[in-house]
């Protein structure tokens, strides 16, 4: 009987993954401010290399009133807590070469973001960072009292390389 436990539990051990995966595929990602509104949503689906199960990664937070997306501390993910995420505005304003001493009609402010991403497993843990470019964050016109609201419009569907294991 012994022998069988044995077995059992040597093979069980040898069918988990030995090597860490090397990427985190991101499905579906949707990032808006919801129009006439004072919150906005992150959505998007989570898994790590050949895991065809997918965790959905959810986040509503409050936003300001001027319609921008906002930062998300890390997150659990709702269907798996090994997995978290965070999304983080890098906002930069850049003047006009112009020479005009009205700086502030000439200044653009550019947004772009960092979303990461973390597993913390029995065997390792993963890492990743994902850019997103000022061109992908834009403001959308809703037609609509309070203005318009910025969108996330980069693609919905990418895969992001592990960064570190430990």
């Amino acid at each position: 009987m012994r022998f069988l436990v044995l077995l059992l539990i040597l093979h069980l051990a040898s069918a988990a993954p030995t090597q860490p995966p090397s990427d985190f595929t991101i499905a579906n990602l949707y990032a808006e401010v919801v129009p006439h509104s004072s919150s906005s949503r992150y959505s998007f689906d989570l898994s790590t290399g050949s895991n065809s199960i997918a965790t959905s990664c959810v986040a509503t937070p409050q936003t300001e009133s001027n319609g921008e997306l906002v930062n998300v501390t890390r997150t659990p993910c709702d269907d798996d807590p090994r997995y978290t995420w965070a999304w983080t505005i890098i906002t930069t304003t850049a003047g006009s070469s112009s020479g005009s001493e009205d700086r502030e009609q000439d200044a653009t402010t550019n947004a772009t973001c960092n979303i990461e991403y973390w597993f913390v497993g029995p065997r390792f843990s993963l890492y990743a960072a994902h850019h997103v470019p000022a061109d992908q964050i834009v403001w959308t016109n809703q037609q609509s009292p309070t203005g318009t609201v910025q969108a996330y419009a980069g693609p919905a569907n990418f895969t992001v390389p592990v960064e570190s294991v430990y």
